[in-house]
This record gives C-alpha cells, structure tokens and sequence, in this order.
C-alpha cells in the first residue's frame, strides 16, 4: 500500500476526479438552506465535478421555505 498523501500549498486548487487536472473556477453554485453546491467543470476531460459545503447557521430564525440570502 503506497497510499502517500501530498501536501499542497493554499491556492493549489481542486482536481478532477477523472483526470487529475486542476479545476480553475466555479462554473455553477446553487445554495440552499445548510448547504451550497459548486460544480466545476475540467479543462483536460470536460468531466463535470462537484463539491458540497455545509452551512452552520441559526436555524431557529429560519424557516426551510425562507430564503438563503438572508
């Protein structure tokens, strides 16, 4: 098992999944209530890649029909 973990530096950015090549920018971000979604599409393959964020707010303020901009 050569399963070595790498450190990058900040700024590295992601990788795709498929192929490895670095995602350079957002392509699409949709938010909701405790959560955004970003994909990003790869420049080498054109594999579409997709990260999840959780959110930690104040639920008691919010109603899960209320909007995330708030």
């Amino acid at each position: 098992m050569n399963d070595k973990r790498t450190f990058n530096l900040p700024g590295h950015g992601l990788q795709c999944d498929a192929c490895g090549e670095t995602l350079p920018s957002v392509a699409h971000t949709r938010k909701t209530i405790g959560m955004i979604v970003r994909e990003r599409r790869c420049p080498g393959c054109g594999a579409l890649n997709k990260t999840v964020e959780r959110v930690i707010v104040n639920y008691a303020k919010q109603r899960f029909s209320d909007s995330c901009d708030a």
